[in-house]
């Protein structure tokens, strides 16, 4: 588990989607979703996922 601030949080996800976009082709796709789980007293997980699909075409 890692605990980070907002900020540094909020920069890996947009440098992760960035990269995405930058990395997919015009066809391509990325689909982005994200879970929610309660833990223990105040600590909250948060999981996210990103795919990228890839159309190719022969």
């Amino acid at each position: 588990m890692v605990e980070a601030d907002k900020v540094r949080i909020f920069q890996v996800i947009s440098n992760l989607l960035s990269n995405a976009i930058k990395f997919t082709d015009k066809q391509g796709a990325i689909s982005i979703s994200k879970e929610e789980e309660k833990r223990q007293r105040l600590l909250l997980l948060l999981k996210i996922r990103m795919k990228k699909r890839l159309l190719l075409v022969l």
